[in-house]
């Protein structure tokens, strides 16, 4: 087909041409190697999807504008770091906590100056400074490199669905176009933090543990070496995916992963001792981190009360109320407030397309979830998603959504299923779309008159 194949000439071409125009109007990172770096990733992306027999071209424009649309957030973001706050690429302002702490803590490591690190965790440092030392130290290589995961991100997502779709080719394709459309998830992939590489590391093992591919095995042990070595309190997370997703098909994978994921859970205890348990925060300390007066929070936890004394039981029952906090936050307003820690910080606030893609979630739960066999693939791995999803809900009262991104890709198959199988077309879903947008709407009207 000479016409498609120009066709996608055209637009890798015009992907590229924008990535270099704002490379040069927004100065800061060096325009030939991170345009190059830029180029690297997306010749992997286009190998790894061109391997998978559901590939379409649906599929492939939509990565392609994904990788665009990230590739421009991480220029943008670097522009802000360095060039327009007087800084370098090796010594860039970082006004967020978490963006400089993992930015200068490694820098500090590296110099062996481990008394100037505040982070408990050195896995991630770790990893900063084994890229340094192929590419010098600079930011950029960083953020391509979370850019790149939330690249790969998107396919396994798809992989996922793929996996419990049956024999329904659409269903992957419109499972990554969901994906790349929580903008929340997608900006993360600009930024210095951890949600790129850890969201990766999850579905990459939720992937393997459905697939009986051989290069499953390979993706199985890089997912849980990745995962343990960015955020290793969080392997009970792999536990829970492994407990429903796999469901014992493969045993001998099975016996792997949990002896892989043991080992390195009790490594990670015997190396920070002591300060393994200082990940367990306070409540104070949880209220003065994450909780924003800004954002209008602070009428949230006056309502709930000193949630973070509350017993098991009563926080329990405070959890359909957290995760409406959850799933509302960050709201779709204030578009401005949070640029200081990144000038792509506005696209987090563009919340309706996820706004979206949670009403589906929660009709298919509603009404597809209890039919037919419990037992199916598609809905172990949509309540692998929910529990995971729901554990920042329990630990933080929904206040710290961003924890809840890791739990999305588990949860977009079942919201593609619903697309990709037509059911949007019954009467039923019809009226619950009209009832969730009135509420929807009601709810973040009240909430804007209330803090506003």
């Amino acid at each position: 087909m000479p016409s498609l194949n120009l066709t996608r000439k055209s637009a890798r071409l015009a992907a590229m041409t924008i990535v270099a125009v704002a490379l040069a109007m927004m100065p800061g990172a060096e325009f030939f190697s991170t345009h190059a770096a830029f180029c690297g990733v997306w010749m992997c992306v286009e190998f790894a999807y061109s391997r998978m027999e559901w590939k379409s071209d649906l599929g492939w424009y939509s990565l392609l504008a994904a990788m665009t649309l990230t590739a421009v957030g991480v220029v943008a973001n670097v522009y802000g770091y360095t060039t327009l706050a007087g800084a370098s690429t090796s010594e860039p302002y970082l006004f967020n906590t978490d963006h400089h702490r993992y930015f200068y803590d490694s820098l500090a490591l590296m110099g062996g100056n481990a008394s100037d690190v505040h982070e408990y965790q050195y896995g991630y440092s770790y990893l900063i400074i084994g890229i340094w030392k192929i590419t010098g130290i600079s930011i950029v290589p960083l953020l391509v490199i979370n850019q790149a995961a939330m690249m790969f991100t998107l396919i396994f997502c798809g992989g996922l669905a793929a996996e419990v779709a049956g024999k329904n080719r659409n269903l992957p394709n419109i499972a990554i176009i969901l994906c790349a459309s929580v903008c929340y998830l997608l900006n993360h992939s600009t930024l210095l933090l951890k949600e790129s590489l850890i969201t990766l590391a999850l579905v990459a093992f939720c992937y393997s543990m459905l697939s009986s591919k051989r290069k499953s095995w390979f993706i199985l042990i890089f997912s849980i070496i990745l995962f343990g070595l960015i955020r290793s309190h969080w392997l009970p997370y792999l536990l829970v995916a492994l407990l429903f997703v796999n469901h014992g098909i493969f045993k001998t994978k099975t016996s792997a992963a949990l002896g892989l994921i043991a080992v390195l859970w009790y490594a990670f205890y015997l190396l920070y001792h002591g300060d393994y348990g200082s990940q367990i925060i306070s409540g104070d300390d949880i209220q003065s981190a994450y909780v924003s007066e800004e954002e209008g929070r602070g009428a949230f936890w006056t309502l709930i009360g000193d949630y973070f004394s509350y017993p098991v039981w009563k926080r329990i029952l405070l959890m359909p109320l957290c995760a409406v906090v959850q799933i509302v936050t960050p709201f779709p307003w204030n578009f401005e407030r949070d640029m200081v820690y990144g000038m792509t910080q506005w696209y987090s606030h563009v919340a309706y397309p996820w706004y979206g893609i949670a009403g589906i979630i929660a009709y298919y739960l509603g009404c597809d979830f209890l039919k037919g066999k419990m037992n199916t693939p598609l809905k172990r791995l949509t309540i692998a998603g929910l529990l995971l999803w729901l554990i920042p809900v329990y630990l933080f009262a929904g206040s710290v959504s961003r924890y809840s991104l890791v739990a999305v890709p588990l949860l977009v198959p079942c919201a593609a299923y619903i697309i990709a199988n037509g059911y949007y077309r019954r009467k039923s879903f019809i009226f619950w779309a009209a009832a969730y947008s009135a509420i929807m709407a009601a709810g973040l009207i009240t909430i804007y008159n209330l803090i506003s």
